[in-house]
């Protein structure tokens, strides 16, 4: 279970709105895309466009503009952000275990005593 937070903004002047569409229970629907992105000057990992239709797709219609963004969760200085899963902080060697042992092969043992 993925325990990052991003956060995302939209400017909300730069939605189609004539592509709001209606879900169960009279919800309605705006469909987005997180484009990874390494050229942020701001620090964000993704850009946020609306999604474009099946047939705008196929046709390669020009996507519609950037209308957001996506920070990361705070990376310090000189790292990077990776969306697998998050890794775990690693423990001093003072704390870690010694590594476990392979186990013995199973079968008879060589020394058999009658």
């Amino acid at each position: 279970m993925l325990t990052e937070k991003f956060t995302f903004k939209l400017d909300l002047k730069k939605l189609d709105l004539s592509r709001v569409f209606n879900g169960a229970n009279g919800a309605q629907y705006l469909d987005f895309e997180a484009v990874p992105t390494t050229a942020s000057k701001y620090g964000d990992s993704h850009f946020i466009v609306q999604r474009q239709t099946k047939e705008e797709r196929l046709a390669k219609a020009q996507r519609l503009p950037i209308c957001g963004s996506v920070k990361p969760p705070y990376q310090p200085a000189g790292t990077t952000h990776q969306s697998a899963a998050p890794s775990r902080p690693s423990a001093p060697a003072s704390d870690r275990s010694p590594p476990r042992q392979p186990a013995p092969p199973a079968g008879p043992p060589d020394d058999i005593n009658f």
